[in-house]
């Protein structure tokens, strides 16, 4: 695949994310072949342009494939350790204290 058509399936990750698909359902769509893959794109700060050293990120020599915006849009709402919940406001709302996200939890 050329360097143009991996860029655009990167751009298309962060759409679905951002959309609510779930890594799986992203996996099959994009055809990329491994779950954490998806993962590894959805949280690197490569694609904004910036790269790493030491530690920190600083910006790189190449064009970002998406914005802040879109970043935060398709990490919105993931807790460590817990799936996304079905339903509508699941890792939508925040504790207006700590502004840590508040999980919905069903008994059934």
């Amino acid at each position: 695949m050329s360097a143009t058509g991996d860029a655009d399936r990167v751009r298309e990750v962060f759409r679905l994310r951002a959309g609510g698909l779930s890594q799986r359902a992203i996996e099959a769509r994009t055809g990329i072949r491994y779950s954490s893959t998806v993962y590894s794109i959805l949280k690197s700060r490569v694609y904004l342009g910036e790269v790493p050293h030491n530690g920190q990120w600083y910006p790189g020599r190449h064009e970002p494939l998406v914005t802040p915006e879109e970043l935060a849009a398709a990490s919105g709402g993931i807790a460590p350790g817990r799936r996304r919940g079905r339903d509508l406001l699941s890792g939508r709302v925040c504790c207006g204290l700590c502004g840590r996200l508040m999980p919905v939890d069903q008994n059934g």
